[in-house]
């Protein structure tokens, strides 16, 4: 009991440095001390570094999952998978040392942890666009196709601004973002 306890705040603790610090800023010494524990015991937890940063990227892609979830909210497919892809944006914006640890960071191969793949986000997205294609809002065409294509827009769009490579005020970058949205839904009409 008091192993799995020292664990979960090892894990609590170490989240909230990472959604500080991001990766570079990233230490088991500093987990540690806001654990209030040795350095070496986070080590009776995991095997490393890269391990306690597997298991807060586990809780990565449940974040993105949870920030999802409000594009739900709608009846209306269109703005369904339009919220779907503003929750992307506001991940981004939001957990931003998150977002860079889940899309930035390769996990291990690990055939025993497959919820380790971002699949029940990608999943969200393939429905959205099923919901879509099925109301003809978006041409008929393989749903996990164009849920990629979206996805790789949206996170293209993202990575642009945060390096700064899209000088454009927030409110500007939000609705080009809500323009690029309307226009692949226009593929359907």
């Amino acid at each position: 009991m008091v192993e799995e306890n020292t664990k979960t705040r090892i894990v609590h603790h170490a989240s909230e440095l990472m959604d500080e610090a991001g990766v570079d800023g990233f230490s088991l010494r500093e987990v540690a001390r806001r654990v209030g524990i040795t350095p070496m015991a986070v080590y009776r937890h995991f095997a490393d570094k890269d391990a306690l940063i597997e298991e807060l990227l586990v809780l990565g892609f449940g974040r993105l999952n949870e920030f999802l979830q409000p594009a739900l909210e709608s009846k209306d497919p269109a703005e369904r998978l339009a919220a779907t892809f503003r929750c992307y944006l506001r991940f981004a914006t939001e957990a931003p040392n998150t977002y860079a640890l889940v899309f930035e960071r390769h996990l291990r191969a690990d055939p025993q942890r497959p919820e380790r793949k971002a699949v029940p986000a990608f999943r969200f997205v393939v429905d959205r666009v099923r919901e879509s294609m099925d109301a003809g809002l978006l041409l008929v065409d393989d749903p996990e196709a164009v849920a990629l294509d979206l996805w790789a827009l949206t996170h293209g769009l993202v990575t642009l601004r945060r390096a700064g490579k899209l000088e454009l005020e927030p409110a500007a970058f939000d609705a080009y973002f809500d323009g690029m949205v309307k226009r692949r839904l226009r593929q359907g009409s």
